[in-house]
């Protein structure tokens, strides 16, 4: 006795299985934060929405890499490693810190 497994396209009545758009996204759908699926993807927009934090979340990874965490303050942003933290007073003072230390950039 054989036991024929029954799929989906059999139960349904469908011969052939229904053609996938390609996973292409044109600047259009990437300006509205569209993926290939065609869902909004929140993260998308984000992330072009704000060149500046990106570039933040691209130091704070580097740092992180060498041992050194990034956070924002008050008056710019600390970057500290064992207890003891450096003032840093813009982005650029950052990404100049992070060069020093050989964060890869």
């Amino acid at each position: 006795m054989t036991m024929r497994t029954r799929h989906l396209s059999d139960a349904l009545g469908v011969s052939e299985p229904p053609a996938v758009a390609p996973a292409v996204k044109s600047a259009q759908t990437r300006a509205a934060g569209v993926d290939a699926g065609g869902v909004q993807n929140p993260t998308l927009c984000a992330a072009e929405a704000d060149p500046e934090g990106k570039f933040f979340y691209t130091l704070r990874a580097a740092l992180a890499l060498r041992g050194w965490a990034l956070a924002p303050g008050t008056a710019g942003y600390t970057a500290s490693r064992w207890g003891r933290g450096h003032q840093l007073a813009n982005l650029t003072e950052v990404e100049h810190f992070a060069r020093q230390i050989g964060a890869p950039l």
